[in-house]
């Protein structure tokens, strides 16, 4: 009886350590991404547990009248990455007339993507648009 309670107890051992070395590995894989797009913009987004997160961006929008007009993307839900590790979702705003859609590829240390954004701006009276790519490596 002693050797089975023993073998009980090194058993609960090794599967509290197994699930401790788990739960760290979960932890991370959570990376960290930010640098410059295409249009030398800045950008940063988060990679946790298949999904993109955190995500924000500052694009250059060009009208028909030829200003530009820089602007600043934030608060996205969650983007999920699919089992060939790319993700791409078109978001429409609840405050504005605008969409955006993100795109990319996300590999072991580097993540590679697509921006596009159209906007109506009232000052413009019009819609303008803008689009960047984007190559990232882990922080």
């Amino acid at each position: 009886m002693i050797r089975t309670r023993s073998a009980r107890a090194l058993g609960g051992l090794i599967v509290t350590l197994g699930l401790v070395f788990a739960t760290g590995a979960y932890a991370a894989v959570i990376k960290r991404f930010s640098g410059e797009t295409s249009q030398h913009q800045s950008i940063s987004f988060r990679v946790a547990h298949g999904y993109v997160t955190h995500m924000q961006f500052r694009i250059l929008d060009k009208c028909p009248s030829g200003r530009v007009w820089q602007i600043h993307d934030y608060g996205f839900d969650k983007i999920h990455i699919n089992r060939f590790h790319k993700f791409d979702q078109l978001f429409s705003s609840k405050k504005s007339n605008a969409t955006a859609r993100i795109s990319g590829k996300v590999r072991r240390k580097r993540v590679t993507g697509r921006l596009t954004e159209r906007r109506f701006i009232d000052e413009e009276h019009h819609f303008c648009n803008g689009s960047a790519t984007f190559a990232l490596t882990a922080e």
